[in-house]
């Protein structure tokens, strides 16, 4: 049995709209809910810790490797969708890309990519990792696709649900790379 725990970054810092979003820290209060969800992770027998690169994501799974000594391994591939500008209407354009999945803005990612790249990471984690139990930090879209490739029911009113939870923390359970279920373990509200 392989366990795989999906976790959602804290809250970011965009307070710089015209800085650059991969790159946003955690605000203050994003880095003491990591150091929650940590609290409530660390009894598990966590074997592996992997994150997209982005910063939100590092920050928030740090505490965890800190109280597991254990390092974290980068992942570009779980990495969020590229949006390609900065977009107003950012429900609607959700809206239209979960109602489309080849949906995409100049220089932006369609789900339909950005579910092919996060779906084959986490199958070589699977293949890798057999019998461990792994966590993933990444992001809403990210996790929202990599659940919805195992679980089609998991849809657009499921990611507008989770939208302000962060972090959030999904179980994934597999045998082999067999799915098998999953259930939501942890989230903060905001």
């Amino acid at each position: 049995m392989t366990t795989i725990y999906l976790v959602r970054h804290a809250q970011p810092d965009y307070s710089d709209v015209h800085a650059d979003p991969e790159n946003a820290p955690l605000t203050k209060q994003g880095r003491e809910d990591s150091k929650k969800m940590a609290s409530f992770l660390h009894h598990e027998p966590i074997d592996v810790i992997v994150s997209s690169p982005y910063p939100r994501a590092k920050e928030t799974i740090r505490p965890l490797a800190e109280l597991l000594n254990l390092p974290i391994l980068l992942e570009e591939d779980f990495r969020e969708r590229k949006i390609g500008c900065w977009v107003e209407d950012f429900n609607g354009y959700c809206k239209r890309q979960w109602e489309d999945f080849s949906y995409a803005l100049p220089e932006g990612e369609s789900l339909q990519q950005v579910q092919q790249r996060v779906v084959q990471a986490l199958e070589v984690l699977l293949q890798k990792y057999e019998g461990k139990t792994i966590a993933v930090a990444g992001h809403g879209t990210a996790i929202s696709l990599l659940l919805n490739h195992f679980d089609p029911s998991f849809g657009m009113d499921d990611f507008m649900r989770i939208k302000s939870w962060m972090p959030w923390v999904v179980q994934l359970t597999f045998n082999k790379t067999e799915y098998l279920g999953k259930k939501e373990v942890f989230w903060i509200e905001r």
